[in-house]
């Protein structure tokens, strides 16, 4: 390599990392500048809120920058190429660095080409690369730095009040709704224990009452926790719904009036007045006429039956007026029943979800069968009897069965007021959740005056 070529290089390398380092400083400062210029934009959009900026956004508008600092100044480095052309530029060089390059490249060097190495050589040998300013512009310094100033309050600038007290009510929302759900789901699963192996276990269907409480979600936003449990109420109000045979137990209901008139009648009255069905059953299959009794005896226990059903038959012929604690009270707390006239859509088929099967029959079924149609076939059956008559082993045959299947409804209908009993617990635990994570908590910095001082501030004396 002759001297020529190693002067020329080393002139050209020197030029390079001037020019590289003035390059970086460039970019460095322009991703500052653009850096804090974002930053200032997302500060501002969070502080017109009431919110404190992210730290992670700082963090990631700062990786951001240095990222593309990296990258544009790697795409902007100078080679060997681009430095000839600015060292031509910068020391006025009429393009003879260049031109060397380019004779250098294609073999040229005899005659007019070793002529121009020469002079080449000889220009750049008295020139400094130190002249070339390795100093960003000033304009630009200073509006980074005006940019960062402004930066630094906007981005470290705390969250208001309002806010403040609104993320503590969500913690705390949180925190109540995680303990309230841990509630539900354990009184849920002590009501599923408590009918495990029972008769009501045909009715509440534990799969479909576990999958409602465990929908429930811990949340912040005490508006979504309301509706969620009010999800639960409903569903929950629907399943009683579909139990109810409402107009069944205002039947009974005046019939335990009817039969609390008479002395010898008011002891059975009295049960189904306090609801007591199974035992109701048992009293009316003791009234099954018996062969093996004397027949003076069955003749005088008819007449009590035939009684009894002039009795039962007259009140539930008589209407009666819905009771208001059938019906949901206005103050959201559940009732002992509920009109079926004012069952929600599709109530009456949540039985297939929600209740099971009772003895082989469906549901729904024992929604449609009714004590009245009971009652009349047994006032039908002893209208014709006769007490000197000779049909009496039929007539025994017929209200034998009539009573059996009024037994059957009666403990139907108890089982079911006992399944609806443990479904109304939970939903009053439910609502007490609801009226709990309802009532407003008080903030904890409240504003007004402190004691002694109005609000026109001027001290009290």
């Amino acid at each position: 390599m002759s001297s020529n070529q190693k002067n020329v290089d080393k002139f050209l390398a020197a030029v390079r990392r001037r020019n590289n380092r003035r390059q970086l400083w460039s970019v460095l400062i322009g991703a500052a500048t653009a850096a804090a210029a974002l930053l200032i934009a997302v500060g501002l959009c969070y502080i017109v809120r009431g919110y404190a900026v992210p730290r992670v956004w700082i963090a990631s508008v700062c990786s951001a920058a240095l990222s593309a600092a990296a990258v544009v100044w790697a795409l902007r480095r100078s080679n060997v190429e681009r430095a000839a052309h600015f060292a031509d530029r910068f020391f006025r060089l009429q393009d003879s660095v260049t031109s060397f390059l380019h004779f250098s490249a294609q073999g040229r060097r005899e005659g007019f080409y070793s002529l121009q190495a020469r002079q080449t050589a000889e220009r750049v040998a008295g020139l400094d690369a130190g002249e070339i300013r390795c100093r960003p512009p000033r304009r630009l310094v200073f509006l980074a730095v005006g940019l960062a100033v402004v930066a630094l309050p906007v981005c470290l600038a705390p969250p208001s009040d309002e806010v403040l007290q609104r993320e503590q009510m969500e913690r705390e929302t949180l925190q109540e709704t995680a303990a309230i759900n841990q509630e539900l789901i354990d009184e849920a699963e002590k009501l599923i224990e408590e009918t495990a192996g029972k008769d009501e276990e045909k009715l509440i269907d534990p799969d479909k009452l576990r999958r409602w409480v465990e929908e429930l979600k811990a949340t912040g936003d005490r508006a979504e926790a309301l509706r969620q449990y009010a999800r639960l109420e409903r569903n929950l109000q629907q399943a009683r719904l579909a139990m109810k045979r409402l107009k069944d137990e205002q039947l009974l209901d005046r019939i335990a009036k009817e039969l609390g008139k008479k002395e010898e009648t008011r002891p059975l009255g009295k049960l189904l007045e306090q609801k007591k069905y199974d035992r109701a059953a048992d009293k009316f299959q003791e009234m099954k006429p018996e062969k093996s009794k004397p027949l003076d005896e069955r003749r005088r226990e008819m007449a009590k039956l035939k009684a009894l059903s002039k009795q039962m038959s007259a009140a539930a012929n008589r209407p009666g007026p819905p009771r208001k604690s059938d019906n949901p009270s206005s103050d959201g707390k559940p009732s002992d029943a509920s009109n079926p006239d004012d069952m929600p859509d599709g109530g009456e088929e949540l039985l297939d979800a929600g209740i099971g099967e009772l003895d082989g029959q469906d549901a729904p079924q024992l929604l449609d069968a009714g004590l009245g149609g009971i009652i009349d076939k047994l006032d039908d059956a002893l209208e014709g009897w006769d007490d000197g008559g000779d049909d009496w082993e039929e007539i025994e045959l017929l209200l034998g069965d009539i009573l059996d299947e009024f037994g059957d409804e009666l403990r139907e209908l108890y089982l079911l007021r006992r399944a609806d009993d443990r479904l109304a617990k939970l939903l009053r635990r439910c609502g007490r959740c609801q009226s709990k994570l309802a009532v407003p908590r008080i903030a904890p910095n409240a504003g007004g005056h402190k004691a002694g001082w109005g609000s026109n501030n001027s001290r009290r004396e």
